[in-house]
């Protein structure tokens, strides 16, 4: 036991100096970090006082007003460091960085919302539908030609067909410009499309083909029972070459209840087809094989002869070929249409010269009969009109020579041509130009 103690009492005195010099290391560190503080504080205060000392002195000479100008200063030059420091963060590259991602989110989520607005016509309501097309009503034309809106105008029309019939309107008189436009050509070809499914189209492209083949090639009773069907459906079959060709054959062929029928169900649109390319075909085969010329007279000629109409179907390139051939009659009427339409004409005198039963030279008087009043009222009224356009001359010439009425009426229309060598008060008159 005397040989431990002098160890254990060697290990605590080794134990206590080495407390002692932690202990007194710690106390000259911390009296060192109070020696810094207070200097600094002392420096800090020096500084505070001799900046308040000056600033009082020079507050003390000037004026309030320079006073707010200091501040008003001051104020300047923060904001200008605070602009300064936004302006180095949007510099720095990570800035940049920042924004090329945001900006790749949102084309993502613009994209994904294109897609979900384009599917809003094809799974929701009609209510929602109506929304959509009237927001897009009177822009549809601009929306055909935007990359992304396009389909939208697509989708219209394809799932919402009662605005197909607004956005062709919107198309009108704009439809080679589109054609051109590498974006619209899409929604043309869909409204192709929607106007070829129309329902009561009957996908005539296909139809009327078979049906003028069958036409050549039946038979006389067979093809009694399908004119028989299709006699009060004849407007709908008169806008193409095939549906006019068939329609052509309808009327020698038909009875005389089925020529009435047909007349009366194009009554209506006689100020279109006389106008139309094919149209107008099927009323000259008309006017050479319908042997009862009063229900021509009033379904065809009574229509025509409107002031409203009769005008504009006058100076039409094929309106004013069936005026024409009503004075002239077949022999004279060579001179105006072509040599195809002459001969399409003359195919169907072999069918007329089985079915008619009056005279070819007949008829044409009657039907001239008919309308050569209201040729001759209107070249009286409007004789300088007539001669400043090239189809209207015609007519007028043709009316002074085949007209079906009294030499002094015609008399009276030649004498308002030197009437127009003295009106030089219009600069519009035919004599003025020439």
């Amino acid at each position: 036991m005397n040989k431990k103690q002098p160890k254990n009492s060697v290990a605590k005195k080794l134990h206590r100096s080495t407390n002692t010099f932690k202990e007194t290391e710690e106390v000259e560190n911390n009296e060192i970090l109070n020696l810094l503080k207070n200097s600094e504080e002392v420096s800090n205060n020096g500084q505070n006082i001799i900046s308040n000392k000056n600033s009082d002195k020079v507050e003390e000479k000037l004026p309030s007003v320079s006073r707010k100008r200091k501040r008003s200063d001051a104020g300047h030059i923060k904001t200008a460091f605070d602009d300064r420091n936004h302006i180095n963060s949007k510099l720095d590259p990570g800035h940049r960085l920042d924004i090329k991602k945001r900006w790749k989110s949102l084309v993502e989520k613009t994209y994904h919302l294109k897609n979900e607005i384009n599917l809003l016509p094809v799974y929701l309501s009609s209510f929602v539908e109506i929304i959509i097309a009237s927001e897009l009503e009177g822009r549809l034309l601009e929306a055909s030609k935007n990359m992304y809106a396009k389909y939208i105008v697509c989708k219209l029309m394809k799932f919402c067909p009662e605005y197909g019939s607004k956005i062709l309107t919107e198309f009108k008189g704009q439809v080679k410009k589109l054609f051109l436009h590498t974006e619209a050509r899409i929604v043309l070809l869909e409204a192709i499309q929607y106007i070829i499914n129309k329902q009561e189209s009957f996908n005539y492209i296909i139809m009327l083909r078979i049906l003028l083949e069958y036409f050549i090639y039946a038979d006389e009773p067979k093809l009694k029972k399908v004119i028989e069907i299709i006699c009060e459906h004849i407007p709908l079959l008169l806008h193409t070459w095939e549906g006019s060709q068939v329609a052509m054959l309808c009327f020698p062929y038909g009875t005389v209840k089925e020529c009435k029928v047909m007349l009366k169900s194009m009554k209506e649109y006689i100020a279109k087809i006389c106008k139309e390319e094919y149209g107008y075909l099927v009323l000259l085969r008309a006017f050479d094989v319908v042997d009862d010329t009063v229900s021509v007279t009033k379904y065809i000629i009574d229509q025509m002869v409107k002031p409203s109409v009769f005008e504009t179907i006058m100076h039409d390139k094929f309106g004013h070929r069936m005026v024409l051939y009503l004075l002239t009659g077949r022999e004279r009427s060579k001179m105006y249409l072509g040599f195809d339409t002459f001969q399409l004409l003359e195919k169907g005198d072999e069918i007329r010269a089985k079915t008619s039963k009056k005279d070819p030279a007949i008829r044409t008087n009657e039907l001239r009969k008919t309308i050569s009043p209201a040729l001759i009222n209107y070249t009286k009224e409007n004789t300088a009109e007539m001669l400043s356009n090239t189809y209207m001359t015609q007519i007028f010439c043709e009316t002074l020579l085949c007209g079906e009425t009294a030499i002094e009426e015609k008399i009276s229309i030649l004498e308002n041509i030197p009437a127009l060598i003295g009106d030089t008060s219009n600069e519009n008159n035919i004599m003025l130009s020439c």
